[in-house]
């Protein structure tokens, strides 16, 4: 037998302990401890490594800054992190790869952390105990209050536990990694005015919490393949004034002995609008629920009461089994007479069904519908459905009340009272289109219309849109 042996010449011996050492120096973090402030408004805050903020360190990074993390790299903060961005300025987080994000911001529980205006382009996981469960936003404990912040991951949102955790008017990009965008236990949950988005895929919950206090206001819920909101196990929360769109199973679950308050939502197109069960009591009231297969859907030993309510398209009111106890009372439906008292069967006539303005026309059946001992900001009686009517009615107005006309000269004329967004078409008599123009933002348009070639008439179709209304009007020349 033979041995083999491998000599290292000087100079190639010299070169490993350089490349040695630079791996070393990589693998550093950068540590933060007292008062600092960043400033990478004018040259990036390069990151080659994880950042910590010591517990009673305070870091601001100031409005105008990016920061660049090289892929897997986070920050880990035990002290009190500020990101003030601005609307004029805001700072971005992102990663020095295209190909491989960075890491998370990882929370411990002596951590405060405020982002105001920023972006975090692509972030995933921390590492330890921070990445299986973790998320973008990964707490262990710990304050964090989002402002105004774009979060734009495939993976998972936020984790937390034991947290107080406050979004306010933020967008979140989704994806199909994401198994549920939101997963936090035993914290404390406030978010209003927030847009979750399925931008790369549909996750399963977009909000899945346990063992909370938790309010969800003013929000809109992309499609997802699971549940918006599914409040777990002994959660207390009021969930108001959102709007939900096509998940594929339900809106709003409630289970395992949570208790809340569900009204002035709009939920559209998924399973079952309100899904309460497993002991749990929900208040249901003032919503509209459209294109559900069950209004509701009671399981298992649950109640709660649904009053106000409009359930528009809906295949039923309810499934229910195993000691329902539900009080139902001023409910409207479009295709069934809702049980309970004063179950009202007819049309809502809304503003426009079809671009989802769930507002009341003056002659609804809903206006001053509602329960008698209820009222509504102006003082009547209350209404039914997610909308009070105010009384205005300008909304319901013809659009081609205002002035389109084309005068001797083959100028088109659109005069309205509001900004408007127009398109215009110009075709034969046999359908050719020979001209397509378009303007928005504008209050009085007028546009030469093309020369006639013959004496056969030119027709116009011109599509107006004020808001979320439209109408089309036939012309010719």
């Amino acid at each position: 037998m033979s041995a083999c042996r491998t000599f290292l010449t000087r100079n190639t011996y010299l070169a490993v302990l350089f490349l040695c050492s630079m791996v070393s120096a990589a693998a550093e973090p950068t540590v933060f401890t007292g008062i600092k402030t960043l400033d990478g408004s004018s040259e990036p805050l390069i990151f080659e490594d994880d950042v910590v903020v010591e517990a009673g360190a305070v870091v601001t990074i100031k409005e105008g800054s990016e920061v660049v993390m090289s892929p897997g790299a986070s920050w880990y903060i035990e002290g009190q992190l500020s990101v003030t961005g601005t609307s004029e300025r805001p700072i971005t987080f992102s990663s020095s790869s295209r190909s491989q994000p960075w890491g998370a911001l990882c929370v411990s529980s002596t951590a405060s952390v405020l982002i105001e205006h920023a972006t975090l382009e692509h972030p995933s996981y921390g590492e330890g105990e921070f990445r299986s469960p973790g998320g973008a936003v990964t707490m262990h404990g710990g304050q964090v209050q989002l402002d105004y912040v774009t979060i734009d991951t495939e993976t998972h949102g936020f984790y937390g536990t034991s947290a107080t955790l406050t979004l306010n008017n933020c967008t979140f990009l989704m994806g199909d990694k994401a198994y549920d965008y939101i997963y936090i236990q035993y914290s404390d949950v406030y978010i209003d005015g927030c847009s979750f988005i399925a931008k790369y895929g549909f996750p399963d919950d977009i909000y899945d919490t346990g063992h909370c206090t938790t309010v969800v206001t003013r929000c809109f819920f992309d499609t997802c393949t699971g549940d918006a909101i599914d409040i777990g196990e002994e959660t207390e929360c009021e969930l108001s004034y959102n709007q939900i769109v096509g998940s594929f199973d339900n809106a709003i679950t409630f289970g395992e002995s949570s208790t809340g308050k569900v009204h002035h939502n709009v939920l559209l197109g998924t399973t079952s609008g309100v899904e309460i069960k497993y002991g749990s009591y929900a208040d249901v009231y003032n919503n509209t629920i459209v294109g559900s297969t069950y209004g509701l859907q009671i399981l298992g030993y649950a109640g709660g009461t649904a009053y106000n309510n409009i359930f528009f398209d809906c295949d039923t009111l309810e499934n229910a089994e195993k000691g329902l106890f539900v009080e139902y009372d001023h409910n409207l439906s479009n295709t069934f007479i809702p049980r309970g008292d004063v179950g009202l069967l007819g049309d809502p006539r809304f503003i426009d069904t079809r671009n989802m303005d769930f507002n009341l026309r003056a002659n609804s059946p809903a206006i001053n519908s509602g329960r008698p001992n209820i009222t509504d900001p102006d003082g009547s009686r209350s209404d039914i459905g997610a909308f009070w009517f105010n009384g205005d009615t300008s909304a319901e107005e013809d659009l081609f009340e205002h002035l389109v006309y084309v005068d001797d000269t083959d100028h088109l004329h659109i005069e309205t009272e509001y900004p408007a967004s127009y398109e215009v078409w110009v075709f034969t008599e046999d359908g050719r289109v020979i001209e397509r123009f378009s303007e928005s933002g504008r209050g009085a348009y007028t546009t030469k219309l093309p020369t006639k070639l013959s004496a056969a008439p030119l027709f116009i179709a011109v599509r107006l849109a004020v808001g979320p209304k439209f109408s089309t009007k036939l012309l010719s020349y």
